[in-house]
Order: C-alpha cells, then structure tokens, then sequence
C-alpha cells in the first residue's frame, strides 16, 4: 500500500498510489482518514479498512476517480 498526501482545492487529502494513479481513502471508504494526521492518530482504527479499500480498488471491485499523479500538487 502506498500513500500519499497532496492539495486538493487548499486542503491536505490523503490517497491511495496505485499505477501513477491517486485514488482519495474518502472516495473509496467515507469512514477512512482524509488525511495522514488522522490515519496516524487513530492507526489502529483504521489501518485494516485502509488494507481492504486498497486491495479492492486494486482488484477492481471499487470504482472511484482518479488524479493522476503528474499533475497532482503532491505534499508528501
């Protein structure tokens, strides 16, 4: 699983990487960390459904927008 983080309208988004493609965690899962402050803040909670969301945006099973990540403001 690779994260990254980068601006979205001002703000810090966290997304999945996969293929040069940045998926966000909220679009794939409304209960995932928007951002790595909240991901690390309560890891525990969340790293499991943060595994899942990856796997099934990975086996296709999720279908959400991408950005791709040469023309995202990456932060991190």
């Amino acid at each position: 699983m690779k994260l990254v983080t980068y601006s979205q309208n001002g703000s810090e988004q966290l997304a999945f990487c996969i293929n040069d493609k940045l998926y966000n965690t909220t679009a794939a899962d409304s209960g995932l960390p928007a951002t790595m402050k909240q991901l690390l803040n309560g890891w525990e909670q969340h790293i499991a459904a943060m595994h899942s969301a990856d796997a099934s945006i990975k086996n296709g099973s999720i279908n959400i927008p991408t950005i791709d990540f040469d023309t995202a403001h990456v932060l991190a």
